[in-house]
């Protein structure tokens, strides 16, 4: 048996055994970033390596990621040594993160590495994931929204995709916000998307008319629209029926609530660009995955066993959705081609 699958199984067996401990949490996250930092190819490996190597600011109004090239490839021309670098400031804040907000540190690391052998290899989400985390992280201590805007604008210049963030600026609060009472923005912002997809979208550049026509779908609503609910609905029935008061909640744990419901207005960014949803699931997956460990904490009893189901099956909706014919691109290469574990030649096929 391969050394990195043995380490993977054992980490999986002594987290079942230990979910709360934070020392096996920081073993899992780094484990992650020895695969993550030191992986010789993927599917999307040769693409970031050349724009690496040939940042080209003229092409794209994503500045922020080519920026981060540059400065690193100031001091070396090697992408390795970038992706390092990267994947540790990222999986370093997740750490952080989910060891100060999850009473289950482990389990979070955990279920997080199910979906990270995936998802690894989205360089660029990931980036704009952490970005938001820490948005969230600034407000939750400084109780200044004004720091959660600097933050996403900046994490627009990684992915354009981040702008979408700026609507759950309401969602940043101390407060839980009511879906009755804010059934009027919601359907007010529904409208303001639908009408700039329709009449706006054609004049504001053929930049972001090839970006967004590079996402649409002609399969209107997707399967990844349909998990997206799923989940927002088990992590507000999951709270509800815990009976945590608000009180009890930290405020980022309150601004994970409010951007669940908040979630269900981009019911009509799927219907224009149904890829909007798979990208939006990678960030809710994992606020989510803090706030039902953070519920699973504070219940007892029969409560608790109807959560830990509810966490069961969010679990499953989010691994079905993720699990699809790419491992040939991601979790095969990531632990056959590794400057450490043993870098194998490898030739994907599908």
């Amino acid at each position: 048996m391969e050394i990195d699958i043995f380490i993977t199984i054992l980490l999986f067996v002594f987290t079942l055994v230990y979910p709360k401990s934070k020392r096996l949490a920081a073993v899992f996250f780094i484990f992650m970033w020895l695969l993550w930092g030191f992986n010789t190819f993927n599917g999307d490996y040769i693409a970031y390596e050349d724009t690496f190597l040939s940042p080209d600011f003229s092409s794209s109004p994503e500045f922020g990621y080519l920026l981060l090239n540059s400065i690193v490839g100031c001091f070396t021309s090697s992408y390795q040594v970038f992706l390092a670098l990267m994947s540790l400031g990222i999986l370093f804040v997740m750490y952080r993160i989910s060891s100060k907000y999850s009473p289950y540190p482990a389990l979070f690391a955990l279920i997080y590495f199910l979906i990270f052998l995936m998802e690894f290899v989205f360089n660029r989400n990931y980036i704009v994931t952490t970005i938001f985390l820490c948005a969230l992280l600034t407000f939750s201590q400084t109780e200044n929204n004004k720091y959660f805007i600097v933050l996403v604008l900046l994490g627009c210049t990684v992915h354009s995709f981040c702008f979408l963030y700026i609507f759950f600026l309401p969602c940043i609060s101390c407060k839980l916000i009511s879906l009755k009472k804010n059934l009027f923005y919601l359907l007010i912002v529904s409208i303001a998307i639908i009408i700039t997809f329709n009449i706006v979208l054609p004049y504001l550049g053929s930049y972001i008319v090839e970006k967004v026509s590079h996402y649409q779908s002609e399969e209107g609503v997707t399967n990844s629209s349909y998990a997206l609910i799923i989940i927002v609905i088990l992590s507000l029935y999951a709270y509800h029926y815990s009976k945590v008061s608000d009180k009890e909640l930290p405020t980022i744990m309150k601004c994970i609530y409010n951007i669940n419901i908040f979630a269900l207005v981009f019911v009509s960014v799927f219907y224009f660009i149904p890829y909007a949803a798979s990208r939006f699931m990678r960030l809710l997956f994992v606020l989510d995955l803090l706030f039902l460990t953070f519920i699973l904490s504070k219940v007892q009893g029969k409560r608790k066993i109807v959560i830990s189901l509810l966490f069961i099956i969010f679990i499953c909706v989010v691994l079905a959705f993720f699990m699809k014919s790419t491992f040939p691109y991601t979790v095969i290469p990531l632990y056959k081609c590794n400057l450490i574990f043993g870098n194998d030649y490898y030739v994907p096929s599908l």
